[in-house]
């Protein structure tokens, strides 16, 4: 239950700091940066080995989901408010 609700958490976080910005280039810059930390997350994971470095892999691999499902949004937000006119 604790990475579901990880990833959950982190969703909403990086969605709520991304729809603060105005422009799409400036929402994406928090996905990505989500994104260059997961990936240091688990190489970290993958150098450390053992029980640790399975912890840094898969905190990297749910931060990855996690802004991967953030841009998600973020790009439906957006064409659900370009369809209403509501650029």
């Amino acid at each position: 239950m604790k990475p579901f609700l990880t990833f959950v958490l982190l969703t909403v976080v990086i969605v709520l700091l991304s729809l603060m910005a105005k422009t799409l280039k400036k929402k994406l810059l928090f996905p990505v940066g989500a994104v260059l930390i997961s990936v240091t997350l688990y190489v970290i994971g993958y150098i450390a080995g053992g029980w640790r470095g399975l912890g840094f892999a898969v905190t990297g691999g749910i931060l990855f989901i996690s802004a991967l499902t953030a841009v998600a949004v973020i790009l439906i937000r957006r064409l659900i408010m370009k369809r209403r006119g509501k650029t």
